[in-house]
C-alpha cells in the first residue's frame, strides 16, 4: 500500500491494481515509518509532506482552476509535481481531448505551457481510467472533500481508477505527518 501512496505524488504515477481497494477503505503512511520503506521512497514521502504545507491553493481549487480552461472537461487525476516546488499538475478530459496544467499550489494560477493529447495517446489503462469517468456521477473534486473529511486531513492527489470494471476515487490525504489513502466507489450514472 505505502508504494501505492507514493505512486500518487506525481500525475504519471498510476496505482497497482488490486492493492487493498474498497469502500471508503484507508491506509497510511508516516514520513518516520522504518523497516521495509527504502531511503528513496522515505525522501520522497518526507518531500510532500513538505510541498503539502507550502501549499496555499486547496486540491478543489486546483481542479476548478484547470476545468476552467476548458468548458465541460472534468478533472480525471491531480497530484504534486516532482520539480520541488508546491506544484499541482492536473489532467482533465472532455470528449477525445486531454489537457494537463499545472496549478501553482501557493497561489492557485495557471503556470508553465499546457499539453493537449488525444485519449489514443494514452496507455490503455489510462485510457480505462478516462473511459470509466463518463459513467459515475460524482466528480474528483467531490471525492476529494469526502476524503478529507474522513480523515481529518488535506488531500494532495487524487485520480479515478477503473479496476475491473468498477470505477473508485482513490484519494491521498495528509493528516498531521501521516500520509493516508482513502479509496471510494464512484456511483455508477442511471
Amino acid at each position: 500500500m505505502k508504494n501505492d501512496l507514493l505512486a500518487m505524488f506525481s500525475i504519471r504515477g498510476a496505482l497497482a491494481p488490486g492493492a487493498g481497494i474498497a469502500d471508503g477503505s484507508e491506509s497510511s503512511t508516516s514520513a518516520q515509518d522504518g523497516g521495509a520503506a527504502e531511503d528513496g521512497d522515505q525522501t520522497i514521502l518526507r518531500k510532500l509532506l513538505e510541498l503539502s504545507h507550502e501549499a496555499e491553493a486547496s486540491l478543489t481549487e486546483a481542479i476548478a482552476t484547470a476545468e476552467k480552461l476548458h468548458d465541460g472537461s472534468r478533472t480525471v487525476q491531480i497530484g504534486f509535481e516532482r520539480s520541488g516546488s508546491p506544484e499541482y499538475r492536473v489532467r482533465t478530459v472532455r470528449g477525445g481531448m486531454i489537457w494537463e496544467n499545472t496549478v501553482d499550489a501557493r497561489n492557485g494560477r495557471i503556470i508553465g505551457n499546457e499539453a493537449r493529447f488525444s485519449l489514443w495517446e494514452l496507455s490503455h489503462d489510462d485510457r480505462r481510467n478516462i473511459d470509466a469517468l463518463k459513467h459515475v456521477t460524482q466528480d474528483l473534486s467531490q471525492a476529494v472533500l469526502f476524503a478529507e473529511k474522513a480523515v481529518a486531513g488535506r488531500a494532495v492527489g487524487g485520480c479515478l481508477i477503473d479496476e475491473d470494471g468498477a470505477p473508485r476515487f482513490a484519494i491521498v490525504v495528509v493528516s498531521g505527518n501521516r500520509l493516508k489513502q482513502v479509496v471510494l466507489e464512484a456511483r455508477p450514472t442511471p
